[in-house]
């Protein structure tokens, strides 16, 4: 008899529970219910205002335009409405630092064309400048500058070396030097070489520049012809455009 009034009690005591939870929350009180309690997004839920700003937000979201990407079965004008959404207005509203105004237009038309944002434009060239760097740091090293020399004059170079560079030295100014110290590896060995022909061919010394009947009307611009060729090599040309580069330094 005294369990089963303990039982009757207990039962009486989880009704007054429910009957005060319900109380409260007609009364106004909130709660999560059990089935959602354990939910993520429910742990930062603590009244009816919480739940409403949730919602409100979530129908925010909703509603905007999300941006899907076409697959490789779409057409050509769903790819051009893709673009649109996040290309810039024209080719020529791309920004780009450093480059010529027919180098930017012509970067600009390509990335226009493939529907980068500037964002991806810029990492493009970005990761492009690098690689020209590295390309050009390849050209500079003490290794391939004794390569090209071997290549020349054998592995002897270095009489033949010297004795051009005390010419470069002496006929060339300060600029001409400065710009002949950031070329490339292939450029100063051409450059070399083209020197000792001349030197050679008209048996020039440390003295004379060229012997009487030499027939040179103008001094070689080596140094002005060593700039341009360097930037010749970084695009794509002809040996015709090489030919007038030496008759334009008057290169023999």
């Amino acid at each position: 008899m005294e369990e089963e009034g303990l039982t009757q009690e207990s039962a009486v005591q989880n009704q007054n529970e429910t009957n005060g939870a319900n109380e409260a929350s007609s009364a106004g009180g909130f709660e999560i219910p059990q089935a959602y309690k354990e939910e993520g997004w429910a742990q930062n839920v603590k009244s009816y205002d919480d739940l409403w700003k949730m919602n409100a937000n979530a129908q925010k979201l909703i509603g905007k335009k999300t941006i899907g990407v076409p697959d490789e079965t779409a057409s050509e004008a769903a790819w051009e409405e893709f673009y649109d959404k996040i290309r810039p207005a024209g080719a020529d509203k791309y920004a780009f630092e450093g480059l010529e105004p027919e180098e930017a237009e012509v970067f600009g038309q390509m990335f226009y064309k493939a529907g980068l944002s500037q964002k991806q434009a810029q990492e493009v060239m970005n990761g492009y400048a690098g690689l020209l760097q590295e390309e050009v740091n390849s050209h500079l090293t003490k290794e391939g500058y004794e390569n090209q020399m071997k290549t020349r004059f054998g592995e002897d170079y270095e009489k033949v070396a010297s004795r051009v560079n005390q010419f470069i030295r002496r006929e060339a100014d300060k600029n001409d030097l400065a710009v002949l110290e950031t070329m490339p590896n292939e450029v100063i060995g051409l450059v070399y070489g083209l020197i000792d022909k001349v030197q050679t061919r008209y048996a020039v010394n440390e003295t004379d520049f060229a012997k009487q009947g030499a027939g040179i009307s103008k001094e070689p611009d080596f140094a002005g012809f060593a700039k341009e060729a360097s930037l010749l090599r970084t695009k794509p040309h002809t040996t015709a455009d090489l030919q007038a580069l030496k008759s334009k330094y008057n290169i023999p």
